[in-house]
């Protein structure tokens, strides 16, 4: 038994990102490769949508120039 199972319980899977075209791709890779039976390629799908990364949305400010009156 490894470290991330507990009495037959595995650990819970990442959920794929709204909106993220990359971790589309991989949740459907994942389900693919449960119903064909190939655990490896689910471990493999659930550490790319893990380690994918995602950033937070950017705020900017625009400042007037310098100089400027205002």
């Amino acid at each position: 038994m490894s470290a991330n199972q507990v009495a037959g319980v595995t650990p819970l899977e990442p959920v794929a990102v709204e909106g993220c075209g990359a971790c589309a791709i991989q949740a459907e890779s994942r389900e693919v490769a449960r119903e064909a039976g190939v655990p490896e390629a689910v471990a493999y799908a659930n550490a790319e949508i893990r380690n994918h990364p995602h950033r937070a949305p950017v705020v900017t400010r625009q400042f007037p120039a310098l100089g400027a009156a205002g």
